[in-house]
């Protein structure tokens, strides 16, 4: 068990009371024995080499001086006779006191400094110089109250500032976030890391939106190391806790991280887990979307994109859960914790084997989109997925130009190397690739030209300010300028504004997507859509002979 600092104070009190008690106690001993002529007085030692060890030389000096003085003129060389001391006796004997005193004293620093080593060892990062989890059992939590904040900040790309720039800058760059948070969190508080991108805390105020607005304005600072300006995105994950009568271990914030990694999967700032029950839930959950792919609980819904320049429909495939008991549940309900296990492969599998259908379906009624599907990182990046979804396009017998993999940009740079043999992999079959969420998250247009795709799918988040921000406009037609001449067509989604749509038909936009056109529909809507467009491009047809 790790000793904390009030434990430490406590203790060296108790070991002051005994010194003191001794140093009396032995005084009244040569007293009572018949004075300093006999052996009694080489006792005084003890009190004296405890108190330099324990407290240090100068406290070793004071206690040898009064012990020197309590045996010295004070006491009688014989209580018996009353002959006193010579005065060289009993300054010599205090010298030899003083001796003890300081050399005990000695052994207390060279101790002291092994054990700050030793502690930093334990109990902070060597690189980083962080607490590291081991610091959180050495913490007097008596100050705090018995309900605090528990929190998890996620770093989400450190690995690619550790792999860009090296594993020292990383450490640096805790170090700047660490003494910011150290010094700007005014409430009592504990900060640990796992030396990755993860801090834990334990703060001493319950008021979550306060304490997200002060952690967000902090990361949000400009943090430079050797002149390099490192950006960096976050997410938090916070939980009140009662932590009376229970050690504070990392198993506490297991809660939290899920929250901070959730925050990440939804592109939310952060979530907080309110209760208990949030784990048993999502547990609960993907314990029965195995069943509810097998029981048709699941189905599809389509959301057109629309094409600016030719005559053709896409969709993009968007799964749906009627739960028996909770009713509808949209995927941000169950894909986040779906994609974290095995069953992301039986997700997309389940989704593309319908898709399939869906295009035989459409055929037969002369309407021939190409229609697209989200594919994951575990799916990426998962060989057995991959044969199987060939083996799957292969032995249908449709077209594969008519199946779409959206692929988002984090997961194409979390392994650029990996990611660019299996898309290659799948373009030599057919299938049509496309980068989705682009400009979210690494932003950085040459590594396209690494990567063998058909279209770059911008995120909704610029097209959200493309009318109140030039400048979100101007990074908009920047990307298409650029994406055209690498020789990728453009997706812009979430449009839901005529303004919108005209500005992005101006800026020369391939394919549109969003709420201006259309929402996500079930097959049978998605028919009686396709027909009413193509009755009413006829009719401009028609009206224009």
């Amino acid at each position: 068990m790790f000793l904390n600092k009030d434990k430490i104070r406590k203790r060296k009190i108790y070991v002051g009371i005994i010194v003191v008690t001794m140093v009396f106690s032995i005084t009244l001993i040569v007293y009572l024995t018949g004075g300093v002529m006999y052996v009694y007085p080489h006792l005084m030692y003890i009190p004296i080499v405890i108190c330099g060890f324990v407290f240090g030389t100068k406290y070793g000096i004071l206690n040898a001086l009064i012990a020197g003085f309590l045996l010295g003129p004070l006491m009688p060389l014989n209580t018996s006779t009353g002959e006193k001391q010579l005065l060289f006796n009993w300054l010599f004997r205090t010298m030899i006191f003083l001796a003890l005193g300081i050399l005990s004293g000695y052994a207390n620093l060279i101790f002291n400094k092994q054990r700050r080593q030793i502690n930093k060892s334990l109990f902070y990062h060597s690189f980083s110089n962080v607490p590291n989890p081991n610091y959180l059992r050495t913490v007097d939590y008596s100050n705090f109250d018995d309900e605090v904040l528990i929190v998890t900040i996620l770093i989400h790309n450190f690995q690619k500032i550790v792999d860009t720039f090296s594993q020292l800058f990383h450490f640096e760059l805790l170090n700047q976030i660490y003494v910011n948070l150290t010094n700007k969190i005014k409430d009592e508080k504990v900060i640990v890391t796992n030396n990755g991108g993860k801090f834990w805390m334990v703060i001493n105020n319950k008021n979550i939106e306060e304490v997200n607005d002060l952690l967000e304005r902090i990361l949000l600072e400009d943090y430079i190391i050797d002149n390099i300006p490192i950006y960096y995105d976050f997410s938090f994950g916070y939980k009140i806790k009662n932590i009376k009568d229970i050690e504070i271990t990392t198993e506490l914030f297991n809660k939290t991280d899920n929250c901070a990694n959730q925050a990440l999967k939804l592109e939310k700032k952060y979530l907080i887990a309110a209760n208990d029950l949030l784990d048993d839930n999502q547990y609960q959950i993907l314990s029965e979307f195995r069943t509810a792919l097998k029981n048709n609980e699941t189905f599809l819904q389509f959301q057109p994109k629309i094409a600016l320049k030719k005559d053709e429909i896409k969709l993009e495939a968007l799964i749906r859960w009627q739960h028996p008991e909770k009713g509808l549940l949209l995927p941000g309900k169950f894909i986040p914790q779906v994609e974290e296990t095995k069953l992301a492969n039986d997700l997309s599998i389940w989704v593309l084997n319908e898709v399939i259908e869906k295009i035989k379906e459409f055929e037969t009624k002369n309407f021939y989109p190409e229609i697209s599907l989200n594919i994951s990182a575990k799916n990426l990046f998962n060989d057995e997925f991959i044969n199987q979804a060939i083996i799957m396009i292969k032995d249908s017998g449709i077209t594969p130009n008519r199946i779409e993999f959206e692929i988002t940009e984090n997961t194409i740079m979390n392994n650029l190397n990996k990611s660019k043999g299996v898309l290659k992999k799948l373009k030599d079959v057919g299938i049509k690739i496309s980068i989705d969420d682009f400009g979210k998250g690494f932003s950085s247009i040459s590594y396209l030209t690494l990567l063998d795709i058909d279209y770059i799918k911008i995120d909704k988040g610029f097209i959200d300010d493309l009318i109140k921000d030039e400048i979100y406009a101007k990074i908009v037609k920047y990307t298409i300028n650029i994406s055209k001449e690498l020789g990728y067509e453009v997706i812009c989604e979430g449009v839901e504004t005529k303004e919108q749509f005209e500005l992005l038909k101006s800026l020369g936009c391939d394919y549109m997507q969003g709420y201006y056109f259309s929402k996500p529909l079930n097959q049978s809507d998605i028919m009686e859509w396709y027909k009413v467009k193509r009755d009413d491009e006829n009719e401009k047809i028609t009206n224009k002979i």
